[in-house]
């Protein structure tokens, strides 16, 4: 049997990434639930099968059903559906790598100007944007997987900035920072919990100026905000969806870092084992 996908093929994409998009948008609360999907009809006669090789190999319960609208003419009427499930959204995830791989180099040119935007501009005796570098610069230990750095949205007013980032999986990361005031005493902790506040709204309120901006490019967007509290996490996510879907990217992040470390690792003892020999 043929291949009948291609990530390479620009409608296909849309399609496929399209309802990967509204499967990581569905609420926790609808686990085991069939749910319908739109799709724009670019799949038509392959449908079933591109369901089956692209989804239902995943784990990821992608199917058609054909309701029968006209007895008397058996016509029939298609609707996708997911049968969504406890392991849905970690399966999902993958096949969003996968189809978003042609995409990245864009990805890569963005991150390579914005941080060359954020070198020349950023304040580096200022402690708020010193938590913005330990984003932009050690993302492994900060934000794992969301390497690129897509925009920076400056204030000029108060100099505060947010950050986007994206990922090899298409899922971007928006994080509005805030350097909180850690001294001891009354006034310092009632500070905190209004700074604590603030912060949390001008996450989901940047959340959602991300969604207008990069919704046509992104697959999802979830947003956090970031902070220097010591009391509490320091990433703090708009909703456990959004905090689920970072730590699963996370996890596939730190995974493939293992294997590519194992991998070298292992080829240099074996070239111990095995030198190689040069006869002069």
């Amino acid at each position: 049997m043929n291949k009948i996908y291609d990530v390479n093929d620009n409608l296909q994409r849309k399609s496929i990434l399209k309802i990967c998009s509204q499967i990581l948008s569905i609420p926790f609360a609808q686990i085991n639930s069939s749910i319908p999907l739109e799709d724009d009809g670019y799949f038509n006669e392959n449908d079933d099968r591109i369901c089956q090789e692209v989804f239902q190999k995943n784990n990821v319960r992608v199917v058609n059903r054909y309701i029968l609208n006209d007895v008397q003419n058996r016509l029939y009427t298609r609707q996708l559906y997911i049968e969504y499930d406890k392991d849905t959204l970690k399966n999902i995830i993958p096949i969003c790598k996968s189809w978003f791989t042609p995409l990245i180099s864009d990805l890569k040119k963005i991150d390579k100007e914005k941080r060359n935007e954020w070198t020349q501009n950023h304040d580096i005796n200022n402690s708020a944007e010193g938590l913005k570098s330990l984003l932009i610069n050690s993302p492994i230990t900060t934000i794992p997987g969301f390497n690129y750095l897509i925009d920076i949205h400056w204030d000029n007013e108060d100099r505060k900035n947010s950050l986007i980032f994206g990922s090899d999986y298409g899922i971007y990361l928006t994080v509005e920072t805030q350097w909180l005031n850690m001294n001891h005493g009354q006034r310092a902790k009632r500070l905190r919990d209004d700074a604590r506040i603030d912060v949390k709204e001008r996450a989901r309120r940047l959340k959602e100026f991300a969604i207008a901006k990069y919704g046509n490019v992104a697959i999802k967007i979830i947003g956090a905000s970031y902070t220097n509290d010591n009391e509490n996490e320091k990433l703090q996510f708009v909703d456990n969806q959004d905090k689920e879907i970072a730590r699963i990217i996370g996890h596939l992040y730190r995974g493939g870092i293992f294997i590519i470390i194992f991998v070298v690792l292992l080829l240099g003892y074996r070239q111990e084992l095995y030198p190689v020999f040069v006869i002069h």
